[in-house]
């Protein structure tokens, strides 16, 4: 030990290591104050980015819109078809255990002029409440759409939609008797009248219904003679 060392005041290197140690938690704190700055900028350009919105298709396949204000301001064809198709769903395939809901999302889809002569309709109401007695599930297949032309840009434009295509019926629980995998077949024909209405938390596509009609055939061959006359009339 040198004599300047032997003479150096404890004091003054506790000093030293103190300030030596302040050194370190001040890098230390600097550090973290880069990389709290650093996250923040990330997660500012994350929520800058518009959120992906996922629609499904008529086949049941995703589509995503990267872009959420284009959906708000321009209608495309897939959407109008999913709609559609989601509304027939509950306006016509009979779920005997889901008759409230159904009848719920149904009157919810609807415009308020709609939903004003829909509910006044009490023979209606009660019809379709007896279904809860039906022990029934119903199940569109191969249903199609023909959608009429319209302005993808019109925020206040109508949507003309025709669907086609088979519903099927069987029991929610239990067979149909003797033949128990057979399944009651019924032709179906919709006609759809949609609103533009503003993207909303009950609007989520922007759209609602303003008229709706549906026929019921026993054949296809029936089906496509009433194709004929609508094409003729």
């Amino acid at each position: 030990m040198t004599a300047a060392n032997r003479t150096r005041p404890h004091f003054l290197e506790l000093e030293a290591f103190r300030r030596s140690v302040n050194r370190k938690l001040w890098v230390t704190m600097a550090g973290l104050l880069v990389v709290a700055l650093v996250s923040l900028g990330v997660a500012l350009v994350a929520f800058a980015r518009p959120m992906p919105v996922v629609v499904l298709d008529g086949a049941g396949q995703p589509v995503l819109f990267e872009d959420t204000v284009t959906p708000r301001q321009r209608m495309e064809r897939v959407r109008v078809e999913y709609f559609a198709g989601a509304f027939l769903k509950q306006f016509s395939a009979v779920d005997s255990t889901q008759v409230d809901e159904q009848l719920e999302a149904v009157v919810n889809a609807m415009t308020p002029r709609l939903r004003r002569i829909f509910l006044s309709d009490e023979s209606e109401i009660a019809r379709r409440r007896k279904h809860a007695n039906f022990n029934l599930k119903a199940r569109f297949e191969q249903l199609k759409y023909r959608i009429g032309d319209f302005d993808p840009e019109d925020a206040d434009g109508r949507i003309y939609v025709v669907a086609t295509g088979r519903l099927l019926f069987r029991p929610k629980v239990g067979g149909m008797g003797a033949d128990d995998d057979r399944e009651m077949v019924q032709h179906y024909y919709a006609q759809l009248v949609l609103q533009r209405v503003p993207m909303t938390r009950e609007s989520i596509h922007g759209l609602q219904v303003d008229f709706v009609k549906t026929q019921f055939f026993d054949s296809a061959d029936d089906l496509e003679v009433h194709l004929l006359k609508e094409q003729d009339g």
